[in-house]
């Protein structure tokens, strides 16, 4: 058994991503997606994302980009000089040395998860931009309001090291993933001791999380249909979310020029019919959150 799960995270960002994930998964792909509820194009996408009952849609909890939610006064703690959320390095760094305010940090996540509800529409599942709800101190306060609100699937951090078996460049291949997972190894520990935890409470969660930086090969693997058909054939059993961030041309200068071409490279590969092809020849079906 192989399932996969497309995931369109910054669903809301501004329209031009928005209006490439819908793109995704009516041309393409894409099964599921996450609402950025504190971004400029949050209701606009909240009513595009009403018309496909075929998509799941999540919450992005969101404590690293833009303006939060929150009266700024509330939450001083979780915001820079600019009244915008901490770099996400920073925030990284203070959250996981519990130097944070857990008060502060479950006031705003409460607020985007009402704001959400505000849409007229339920969450099927619950990620992080830039997973930062996966950092220590955060973690337990995200289950707090899972429980409260009752969303019970959500993403894995768990994710999948393991080198491209079609490689003829073994040696080579072994050697960067035992490297990869060395250095990694510390965060594989903590994110699969959350994994077990989460299930251990009744979450729904898939297997693992996979992307093509997921995959240690020679050379390294890339949005296109070559690679695309090396991660699916090296996908082993069980249930996937493939994690990624498509989105059409823009300017917007939230944005970072590498991360535009990183979005138009991931929409030029999840609608392509190719894509669901090898899905299809290799017995790997395609679901969204809301089947798990």
């Amino acid at each position: 058994m192989r399932k996969l799960i497309v995931n369109g995270d910054d669903f809301g960002f501004n329209r031009e991503v928005t209006n490439g994930i819908i793109e995704c998964h009516t041309r393409g792909i894409l099964t599921s997606t996450t609402l950025m509820v504190n971004m400029p194009a949050a209701e606009y996408a909240a009513e595009k994302g009403k018309k496909y009952p075929n998509l799941s849609i999540g919450i992005h909890l969101n404590l690293t980009t833009g303006k939060p939610l929150s009266a700024p006064e509330k939450i001083p703690a979780l915001l820079g000089p600019d009244g915008n959320f901490k770099k996400q390095k920073d925030m990284f760094k203070l959250a996981n040395r519990f130097q944070l305010s857990s008060e502060q940090v479950e006031r705003e996540l409460s607020a985007q998860i009402e704001k959400f509800l505000s849409f007229g529409i339920v969450p099927t599942h619950c990620d992080s931009h830039h997973h930062t709800a996966a950092c220590m101190q955060i973690f337990p306060i995200k289950l707090k309001l899972l429980n409260k609100y009752k969303i019970k699937r959500l993403r894995t951090h768990r994710g999948f090291y393991r080198f491209d078996k079609t490689s003829p460049q073994k040696l080579k291949v072994f050697a960067k993933m035992l490297k990869t997972n060395t250095i990694r190894l510390p965060y594989r520990v903590y994110h699969e001791l959350q994994h077990i935890y989460c299930r251990f409470k009744g979450y729904r969660l898939p297997d693992f999380r996979y992307g093509f930086s997921k995959v240690i090969s020679v050379p390294p693997l890339k949005p296109d249909i070559i690679s695309w058909r090396k991660l699916i054939e090296n996908m082993p059993p069980g249930i996937a979310e493939f994690c990624t961030h498509p989105g059409l041309p823009s300017e917007d200068p939230m944005d970072s020029p590498m991360f535009r071409e990183q979005r138009i490279a991931d929409y030029n590969l999840l609608v392509d019919p190719e894509c669901k092809k090898i899905c299809r020849e290799k017995n790997v079906e395609l679901i969204n959150f809301s089947e798990l």
